[in-house]
């Protein structure tokens, strides 16, 4: 019992000693130098507001569009890919692509994909209007995340119109090459397959495993992407849009990992909405995705109002002159209040 209560009393010492620390992160050049009592503020107020600044509702909109956006893109790279591939071919790699959404969601896509390769779309002319009324459904989902990214940001001014526009369409056209070198690497997978001696599951689960790390990683670089061109800001520097894409990464993962779990073996969704219930699934799981999107964006504002220092690129510029709000200000309680008065 006193080795348990000297234990108890040393956590208190310390958490006593991580709460009072005086230096909480007003110096730090990069998110790496904030010390344990600047990023425990970081956390507790991301926690806070997240939910003071309604996130799901913002992630609701966004997983609105990208619901409008999904089907026909993944239609439209299926017919660009049946083009050069056989029809066979484009089934098995899209549905391995597939995947990774949850088992009802993957019902809907598989669905749509047949109705598209089946019907008469296939000719360049049909490609063409499918690609075209994919991008405008894909700008205005880049649109919508634009925005929600200004508000998680508080940035109230507007780009030029050029711009945004520019901004919207770089993210879908990115999104839609994401998806189309997803595909050329689930057909090179297939090809290694084949070419493997049997006898080799260990190497081809490695080669596989490996593959998937990687197009965690090209996700987290869109995470990064989004952070730093969607906002209506100076550009933060890229370690500070690091830690966002890191913990939107690893949710998006955790989260589309366990509500597949979920609908797989505990849900039962065709119980209560009926044929709607694979649009429930992919849905559910968007609304998920834009929720992690959404958290990544609020910790990197979180630890840009965590230092006093410039975060943007650039020269550096003091307070008030940075042109982004979360580079302009710092969080109560981070400096003393002699400095913040200053």
């Amino acid at each position: 019992m006193r080795i348990l209560m000297g234990w108890i009393r040393t956590l208190r010492g310390s958490w006593v000693a991580i709460r009072d620390a005086p230096s909480r992160g007003k110096d730090a050049s990069c998110p790496w130098k904030i010390p344990v009592a600047g990023w425990l503020d970081v956390l507790v107020r991301t926690r806070r507001k997240t939910f003071d600044e309604h996130l799901t509702l913002l992630a609701s909109g966004i997983a609105y569009h990208a619901f409008l956006t999904l089907v026909p893109t993944v239609v439209a790279i299926a017919l660009i890919y049946g083009m050069v591939a056989d029809p066979a071919q484009v089934a098995h790699d899209m549905a391995s692509l597939i995947e990774i959404v949850p088992a009802g969601g993957q019902v809907l896509l598989t669905e749509r994909l047949t109705h598209g390769m089946g019907s008469r779309q296939r000719d360049l002319i049909g490609a063409a209007s499918t690609v075209l009324i994919t991008l405008y459904t894909a700008s205005l989902f880049a649109r919508s995340v634009m925005a929600a990214m200004n508000l998680v940001y508080h940035q109230r001014r507007r780009p030029r119109f050029l711009k945004r526009w520019a901004v919207a369409a770089a993210i879908a056209l990115s999104g839609g090459l994401f998806l189309l070198i997803a595909l050329c690497g689930i057909a090179l997978l297939g090809y290694v397959e084949n070419i493997l001696p049997n006898g080799t599951p260990l190497l081809w689960n490695t080669i596989r495993i490996g593959f998937w790390c990687l197009m965690a990683a090209a996700a987290g670089i869109g995470f990064m992407l989004i952070y730093r061109f969607a906002p209506a800001r100076e550009d933060a520097r890229w370690s500070w849009c690091l830690p966002g894409a890191l913990a939107a990464t690893i949710l998006w993962l955790a989260a589309t990992y366990g509500f597949g779990i979920y609908v797989a073996n505990f849900a039962r969704y065709d119980a209560a909405y009926g044929s709607l219930a694979a649009v429930v699934v992919l849905q559910v799981w968007m609304f998920l995705s834009s929720v992690a999107l959404l958290l990544g964006a609020r910790l990197n504002v979180e630890l840009e109002l965590q230092t006093a220092m410039d975060t943007t690129t650039g020269a550096p510029k003091p307070l008030g002159q940075r042109g982004a709000t979360a580079a302009d200000r710092v969080e109560a309680g981070t400096l003393s209040s002699q400095e913040n008065d200053a």
